[in-house]
């Protein structure tokens, strides 16, 4: 099986699965497999935005030590190597390649004893017009067959430490692993959303040593700690008190914690939130036997790059490219953007794909008093339901047209946002670069 094969493979499988319990599946094929999720260590991440950048910190730090560390991204990305690094890479076409072709022919392998098994049962019926009761052929969702071939990465590559972002959805195949070393919950925990806390109560089962987050209040406190007490494990919080913050720009951040002294090219406030958890992650994972220097945690946040996480592609004019779909996520990069009003002013342009993302951040952004300055959305057909009450809004089919009808409408003095899902996102900032020129 070739890489363009595998990526086939892959995108044409399921995207969920509405009846979690078939996850017998996944460790029937886990077991042909020779267990490889048997002896991994591991933590996963999981809550409602921050985990994809927590990975990145926590992979580039362990990138500065001899430890062979792996790490699965969920979001699916449009290059599949992407989800599943080792060290801090993306795994090579070939080996990804290998592992979905191993995957495949075993899946191939238990369909066809499926059949078998459903032709004699037929046979043995008394009366042809008895029911037969059939096996149902295995099927799996693209992240399951994305978890596995990324077990079979980190057992070929014997991996010490894995990171794992759970995709936090009722089918998530995460689920089926063995306990987590750690549990970091990243982001706000929305006491009100029964939907969240249930993931979060999911995610937490005994045998996970540590639960790592930040509660906003004193509700979000007494779940978390009724939460562990029930499977026996701690619960750690990064200090507010201890963060200090030295300098923010819209091309790097420095703060102090703990009395340390760290600089991320990273901007905005969100982002220091997130290293901070970050920090308390690599501290209770220095207690469990994986330590690192300061000298690396701190190289590693330095060089930790986040293509399309609040990503400052131009400063004048400024142009950003975050990949945000979820309003709790869209409320923070409006914040965020009010940090640096001083510099960017507070008329901003959108660039976002068509639908109900458009009027959630034109209601943010006029909360925080933003003027809009236009609207610009790629969509392959005219969908009228979602377009906003103003003047300057553009439906536009094709990328690079809508990149040069935003580039167009925007000043020097003024900003643009460009944002979405992540596919989305990522396709747009492409073609945004290239008509910069880089």
């Amino acid at each position: 099986m070739t890489y363009h094969n595998a990526v086939k493979y892959i995108n044409t499988s399921p995207a969920d699965r509405e009846a979690p319990s078939l996850g017998a599946h996944v460790k029937q094929l886990w077991a042909l497999l020779n267990q490889p999720q048997k002896n991994m260590k591991y933590l996963r991440l999981a809550g409602s935005s921050g985990k994809t950048v927590c990975a990145e910190m926590l992979t580039s730090a362990y990138a500065h030590s001899h430890l062979s560390v792996g790490c699965l991204l969920m979001p699916l990305r449009s290059d599949f190597r992407d989800n599943i690094r080792i060290n801090h890479a993306p795994l090579p076409f070939d080996e990804l390649a290998s592992y979905v072709d191993r995957i495949h022919r075993l899946i191939k392998e238990i369909n066809q004893g499926i059949a078998k098994r459903n032709r004699q049962r037929e046979v043995e019926a008394r009366e042809p017009d008895d029911p037969v009761g059939s096996e149902l052929p295995v099927c799996l969702t693209r992240h399951e067959i994305l978890l596995t071939a990324a077990l079979l990465a980190f057992d070929a590559h014997h991996c010490k430490l894995c990171v794992i972002e759970s995709d936090c959805t009722p089918s998530d195949p995460t689920k089926f692993l063995p306990p987590p070393l750690l549990l970091a919950i990243c982001g706000t925990i929305p006491v009100l959303d029964r939907v969240e806390t249930q993931q979060i109560r999911s995610y937490t089962c005994p045998g996970i040593q540590e639960m790592i987050c930040a509660p906003q209040n004193q509700d979000d406190y007494r779940i978390l700690s009724e939460i562990c007490a029930k499977v026996n494990c701690r619960l750690t919080m990064p200090s507010r008190k201890e963060v200090e913050l030295r300098s923010l720009s819209l091309t790097d951040s420095n703060f102090c914690y703990r009395g340390k002294q760290y600089r991320l090219k990273l901007c905005g406030k969100f982002q220091i939130e997130n290293a901070v958890i970050s920090l308390e992650i690599l501290n209770a994972l220095n207690r469990l036997g994986f330590p690192l220097s300061y000298e690396a945690i701190s190289e590693g946040l330095l060089d930790t790059r986040l293509p399309c996480k609040f990503e400052i592609l131009s400063v004048s004019p400024t142009i950003i490219a975050d990949s945000t779909h979820d309003p709790a996520a869209i409320e923070t990069v409006c914040d965020s953007l009010c940090e640096f009003h001083s510099l960017l002013g507070m008329k901003i342009h959108l660039c976002l794909p068509e639908g109900p993302l458009v009027n959630q951040y034109i209601r943010a952004l006029s909360e925080r008093g933003y003027e809009i300055g236009s609207v610009i959305t790629l969509s392959a057909i005219s969908v009228t339901e979602y377009i906003p009450p103003q003047k300057n809004y553009f439906q536009v089919k094709l990328i690079q047209e809508t990149v040069k009808k935003a580039i167009a409408s925007l000043r020097s003095e003024e900003a643009l946002l460009l944002s979405g899902p992540f596919a989305f996102t990522a396709k747009i900032r492409y073609e945004f670069l290239k008509q910069l020129g880089f």
